[in-house]
């Protein structure tokens, strides 16, 4: 196995005391007593990977997603189990359970190499959440992003995607932000004439209602705030490389770098609305429903276009 601080290659003797015999670092993981074979080098490049070389901030569960595909690659042809949920659309499922993931895997890591430099904790993100000044809250942003996972909704700020697109993100639950400037920013959006709100969900059932949700009271009850449905559904995915866990694709199986890009060009075509073109009334929230997959499109919904850029995300 490679060391990953001085890249020397040792045989297992050579490391019996989980050490690399050159720099002395300790190896965090064992490829000869674990059944998934996980090797430092294999979980740094899921680091790596998911982080686009250290430039993107990502979540727990990010993480997990991208050692999933990693540990995937590595599978002989055939060994994953599949499940049609659309046309051409397989769901492979995952290789480790992500509470397997954090107890064996990310805890080891960071024990020994420490915590990720990229990686997001929820309470972390709520922690450095300043209050809104005064002088700021009869101002409002013209957009608003509601993310089912209040996880992401911290990735997607850390990664400072509302400064780049003017938007406000709140999550679906209301763990982010901190509920005092949850309610000052939701108060401010519901004040907005003009506002348009954007969902982003999981591929669930329950994500799938999540316009209707935003629909009650507590949300945007007024019918001429148009909500518009950014989140996956199986008719818009490519049919490669799905993982997900009993019918269900999580935006976590995204990379920050595919989710924000997908996300951005979503409020483009979005602002371009118009009578009669590919946006769907559901009665609760627009969605949009095309051959090419205009959102959610690349080499593989989980690890396509996370080169290039639609806006400065590059």
């Amino acid at each position: 196995m490679k060391c990953i601080h001085c890249e020397t290659n040792s045989k297992l003797k050579e490391r019996a005391d989980r050490k690399c015999p050159k720099c002395g670092h300790a190896f965090a993981f064992e490829p000869t007593q674990d059944v998934l074979k996980v090797t430092d080098p294999l979980f740094h490049g899921a680091i790596q990977a998911v982080s686009l070389k250290g430039t993107l901030f990502f979540t727990r569960k990010q993480l997990y997603w991208e050692l999933c595909r990693f540990l995937e690659k590595k599978s002989l042809p055939g060994c994953a189990l599949g499940k049609k949920k659309g046309p051409d659309a397989t769901i492979k499922a995952p290789k480790v359970s992500y509470s397997d993931f954090v107890s064996n895997y990310l805890n080891r890591w960071v024990s020994i190499h420490g915590r990720p430099e990229k990686l997001v904790g929820l309470e972390k993100s709520r922690s450095v959440a300043a209050p809104i000044p005064t002088e700021l809250e009869n101002y409002s942003f013209d957009r608003a992003l509601i993310v089912e996972d209040a996880e992401i909704a911290a990735m997607l700020v850390k990664n400072r995607f509302h400064f780049e697109n003017n938007c406000a993100i709140l999550s679906l639950d209301r763990r982010f932000p901190a509920p005092e400037t949850l309610q000052m920013v939701l108060g401010m959006l519901q004040r907005n004439p003009n506002l348009a709100v954007f969902a982003l969900h999981d591929c669930s059932d329950a994500g799938l209602g999540m316009s209707g949700e935003l629909r009650s009271p507590e949300w945007f009850p007024d019918l001429s705030v148009r909500i518009y449905d950014l989140g996956l559904r199986f008719e818009q995915l490519p049919a490669r490389g799905l993982l997900g866990v009993a019918g269900v694709v999580e935006l976590s199986s995204l990379r920050p770098g595919k989710l924000m890009k997908s996300a951005y060009l979503g409020f483009s075509q979005a602002s371009q609305y118009s009578s009669g073109d590919a946006w769907i009334d559901s009665g609760y929230g627009y969605y949009y429903i095309g051959d090419s997959y205009p959102i959610w499109g690349g080499d593989s919904v989980t690890g396509g276009m996370d080169s290039g850029s639609y806006d400065s995300f590059g």
